[in-house]
């Protein structure tokens, strides 16, 4: 690939085996389009040439989904920086953050649902395609805080279904994120994905790393999470694959749920006026002294809102209002 140019280095792996370049193409004066160049080598064993097959079969594979990152050439056998038999892949170049790096504090509960759904549903794809990732953790999600938009990468440890192979055994995996089944080097299915999914949604919500299933449990015992989204992180995390969701469609579910029993609905309100804040309102001349609940609801409120009705709850001693607001104003 001499016909690009490096701009910056992205990433770099601890032991150096794994680098990432932000490139353009050279001598394209016109064209501003950058790509992610990702060096990987020097591929001289099996283990590291099994990752590279597995990553250019698995994206080439999903190259047409959305939410995963984009493949667009690879060269095998490249030289770069002195090292010989390299393993280059030329990606989209992904604008955003990783997960790990992403304020999630600054998240609205919706917002987190959203982000979590973005997530699921590109995995789906995957799973629809008979690729598993193996390794979904927030530092393979990369977000886009401006457009909200979700890029799933590193697919170096995904399997795809149809190949056999014995290597696709070998133990590897991420601390916190990793289902139990992964961690101990045996087979792999969607529900090892799923239970890392889990683990992602939990990382998202509560903003603290994931450390197993009892600790996951516990803590949204503890925090006194709803039935409905402990049940579902419960099962997704479960210690056995086989009492986990075997899919993730009724998972999307349940969080599409969430979101919309959770969505503030746009054209409505309600709200409530105690006597004191009343009398406040009265002693510095906001209202009329004679002001009364009907003249609020009829007259202030009207021009706010087509639909507004309200009465006096005198257990609490506020006034209740409630209403549909205008679609013009």
């Amino acid at each position: 690939m001499d016909n690009y140019e490096i701009l910056e280095t992205i990433h770099k792996s601890k032991t150096g085996e794994t680098i990432v370049f932000k490139v353009k193409e050279k001598n394209k004066k016109t064209c501003d389009k950058v790509y992610a160049l990702k060096l990987i080598g020097e591929l001289n064993n099996r283990f590291q040439k099994l990752m590279f097959k597995r990553e250019v079969d698995a994206l080439k594979t999903l190259n047409s989904c959305n939410g995963i990152v984009k493949i667009r050439d690879y060269v095998l056998n490249a030289e770069f920086d002195g090292k010989n038999d390299c393993g280059l892949i030329l990606l989209d170049y992904v604008d955003g953050t990783n997960l790990e790096e992403v304020e999630l504090n600054q998240f609205s509960q919706i917002e987190k649902y959203e982000l979590c759904l973005k997530i699921f549903k590109a995995i789906e794809e995957a799973h629809n395609n008979n690729v598993l990732h193996r390794d979904i953790k927030p530092s393979n999600i990369m977000y886009n805080v401006e457009t909200k938009e979700v890029k799933i990468i590193d697919f170096g440890t995904s399997k795809i279904k149809s190949i056999v192979e014995q290597e696709t055994t070998l133990p590897f995996y991420s601390q916190n994120f990793s289902a139990p089944e992964v961690v101990k080097g045996n087979s792999t299915t969607e529900a090892s994905d799923i239970y890392s999914l889990g683990a992602v949604m939990f990382f998202v919500l509560f903003n603290m790393l994931p450390n197993g299933t009892k600790m996951i449990c516990k803590t949204m015992d503890d925090l006194g999470t709803t039935e409905i989204l402990k049940n579902l992180i419960s099962k997704m995390v479960a210690e056995e694959p086989e009492n986990r969701f075997q899919e993730l469609a009724p998972v999307i579910d349940i969080v599409e749920d969430l979101i919309g029993d959770n969505k503030p609905q746009k054209d409505t309100y309600l709200c409530s006026v105690d006597i004191e804040k009343l009398n406040y309102l009265k002693k510095t001349s906001l209202i009329e002294n004679d002001a009364t609940m009907t003249i609020l609801t009829n007259s202030y409120l009207k021009n706010q809102f087509k639909e507004c009705s309200g009465y006096y709850n005198e257990k609490f001693e506020k006034y209740i209002f409630s209403g549909k607001k205008d679609s013009i104003g």
